[in-house]
Order: structure tokens, then sequence, then C-alpha cells
């Protein structure tokens, strides 16, 4: 079970519609594994709904009911589109060579893990980039990372702010220890060096919004020459 959940004012902009495509889709992945913050959001869902019934009617156009049912029949329509095909087994066979995927990010990547185009970083951290593109005038970036077990991360801190969702194994830093369904949201704050746990490597989903800043001794000599 998680213990390290998505920051309230995450999990109410998103309740509210108020984020930007890659960073829903971390928490809508992040609810998928942690029913404690789905309960939160659920809560927002609520709560919304009832602020809607206090407010005054509006007037709207007479053909608005209209367009409301053709955007619903489109809607629907590409459920339909995405769905042929798929069988209840298909589905549990995707479930099983994907597992470690929840269903959020598993239709966003629409691939195998092993299918991804992993580069090598360093000894034992590989990266799988996946389209995030520009959002809110930054350049987002959203990657898988396996991490090998008993893996030191090079110790940085961050230009912007770096969202990290433990899809499996688990990793320690000066903040506590991670596990699968926590999330992490680093900052400028935020000075660390994960350390990936031994077992199972670890696997992480990461939202970054800058590139990392390295803090090491030897760090600070390497970010002249490096944007990560």
């Amino acid at each position: 079970m998680p213990v390290h959940h998505a920051p309230e004012e995450l999990l109410f902009d998103y309740a509210r519609g108020a984020l930007n495509a890659p960073a829903s889709l971390m928490i809508e992945t992040h609810l998928a594994l942690d029913p404690e913050s789905r309960s939160h959001v659920e809560d927002y869902d609520s709560i919304g709904g009832l602020l809607l019934e206090d407010l005054e009617p509006e007037p709207v156009s007479s053909d608005c009911f209209q367009h409301v049912l053709a955007r619903l029949e489109r809607e629907s329509e590409q459920s339909r589109q995405e769905q042929a095909g798929t069988s209840p087994a298909d589905d549990q066979e995707e479930g099983a060579a994907n597992s470690l995927l929840p269903r959020p990010l598993r239709r966003y990547i629409r691939s195998d893990l092993e299918d991804l185009s992993w580069r090598r970083v360093i000894n034992g951290l590989e990266e799988a980039d996946l389209d995030a593109g520009e959002e809110d005038g930054k350049q987002w970036r959203l990657r898988l990372m396996w991490i090998a077990p008993n893996t030191k991360m090079p110790k940085h801190t961050h230009k912007g702010t770096e969202y990290t969702l433990v899809l499996q194994g688990a990793y320690r830093d000066e903040n506590g220890r991670y596990g699968r369904g926590d999330m992490q949201v680093a900052d400028a704050g935020i000075d660390h060096r994960p350390v990936a746990e031994p077992g199972d490597p670890c696997l992480c989903l990461v939202l970054t919004d800058a590139p990392l800043q390295l803090t090491g001794a030897f760090g600070r000599l390497l970010n002249p020459f490096i944007r990560y």
C-alpha cells in the first residue's frame, strides 16, 4: 500500500481539470495504484457536483443540446473504435504482458515495455522517453526509468519540478523509502541521491519540466556539459 501520496493540490487540480496532459497521465497512473489518493479525488468530484447544484442557471443557445449530443456520440464512437476487436481474454493477455503498468499508462504507451526505445544513461540505469510535448510554455519530459538493484543515482537537485512514480521495486533517498504506487515530488528545495533497493529492479515513471542539476563534487564539474 502506498505511503507517499500525491500532494493535495495536485489531486484537486486534477479533479477540476486544471492539469496539463503529461501531469494528468502521471496522476491517473498514481490513482490506479493508490486507493487513498483515489478517494480524495472522488471527494473533490462530489464537492464539485454540490457546488454546481447551487449555481444559478444560465441561458444557453437553442442548439446547445444538439451539440452536446453530437459530442457524446463522437466520444462514444471513438471508444467503440478503440475497443473494436478486443475481447476480455485479449485484455487479460495485455495485462499479463504489461502487469507492471497500470491501465492508464498501458493505454498511453500502446506497446510492450521491451519494445520501447531504451537507452543506457549510466551503469545500472536505462530510460525510455515517452511523448510529452510542450505544455504551458515548458518542454516537459516524460520517461520510464529502469534502475538495477543497488544502483546509486548521481546526487542532484532540480531546476524545476520532478514527479516520480514507482511502478516496481523501490528506492530510498534522504526523504524516505518509495515503493510501488508511491509518488515523490521534488523541486529546487530537495537535494538527494536515490538508491535502488536490493531485489527487483526499480521501474519508475518520471516527469520533469526542467533539467536536473548535479550537486556532487564531481557532478558540479559536469553541469556545463550535460542537459539531463
